[in-house]
């Protein structure tokens, strides 16, 4: 997100209130659907690949070979102003993180109607909703509809860089009869830090806000740029404690996955 009337730009990591962000700047879900939501920093600096394997961080330097491009960003005021514009992202730990997507995912899943999550006057929202719906269905048909398996299939698929995930980049028999090829899983998939560091992988964000400590984090933000902006809550998961979900194997799972992250922010496990 861009804001040129507050000059800064919000990096929107999935799944760590970034939809409460956007709304308290004065954008809604629906504007930003369609409108590369989640773009990293990388991409706001003109970089791009195709190939989702090879944009999880670290951006494959390692191996030897340039797997970034440069290519134009959809909105080219973010290069325009990166270096002005103050940034800024939110953080959380990966476990609860890896939950409320899991929640989030069933909640679109099991919605009785569309307006329940999206604006009802918008047909290119409810044709986002059903897509990912029916992209949805066609997933946990692959993997069971179990959270431990979610883990299990992400663990397997995305741990390291080297090997193809397959059930990322869908070959045509395993998408949705007569529906397009939907990647919306991709992003939420990804390390934090593979949204806030650029082509080199260095972090390119001012300040990272933490979301167990969002509320006062905010109000320090808000202080420092002059802001009078408050942060509603949105997309808020209810129930048991992200403990709960894990078992020691899908624990260890996800702390091997997401290691990058969890030494970065320092997270641990029940923190």
């Amino acid at each position: 997100m861009i804001s040129h009337k507050h000059k800064c730009i919000f990096v929107h990591i999935p799944k760590n209130a970034g939809s409460s962000v956007e709304k308290a700047f004065g954008f809604s879900e629906v504007y930003h659907q369609g409108t590369a939501r989640h773009a990293p920093v990388w991409s706001m600096l003109g970089f791009w690949q195709t190939q989702t394997n090879y944009k999880e961080y670290p951006l494959s330097v390692e191996r030897g070979k340039k797997k970034l491009f440069p290519r134009c960003h959809h909105d080219g005021s973010y290069a325009m102003h990166f270096d002005e514009y103050p940034k800024f992202a939110i953080c959380r730990n990966p476990w609860d993180r890896l939950v409320s997507t899991w929640k989030y995912d069933q909640k679109l899943l099991n919605a009785v109607t569309d307006n329940s999550l999206v604006a009802t006057d918008s047909s290119a929202s409810l044709k986002w909703l059903r897509t990912r719906r029916d992209f949805y269905k066609v997933y946990l048909d692959e993997i069971g509809n179990d959270f431990g398996n979610f883990v299990k299939n992400l663990y397997t698929g995305w741990f390291g860089a080297l090997g193809k995930r397959d059930w990322v980049n869908l070959s045509p028999k395993k998408n949705p009869p007569n529906l397009p090829v939907y990647l919306w899983i991709k992003w939420h998939m990804h390390s934090q830090m593979t949204f806030i560091v650029d082509e080199k992988n260095n972090v390119r964000v001012d300040d990272i806000l933490r979301f167990e400590n969002l509320s006062e984090d905010w109000d320090k933000l808000c202080e420092k740029h002059g802001w009078d902006l408050e942060l509603p809550h949105t997309n808020k998961s209810s129930g048991k404690h992200y403990t709960e979900y894990y078992d020691d194997e899908t624990r260890d799972m996800v702390a091997r996955r997401y290691a990058t992250d969890i030494e970065y922010f320092d997270y641990k496990f029940g923190g």
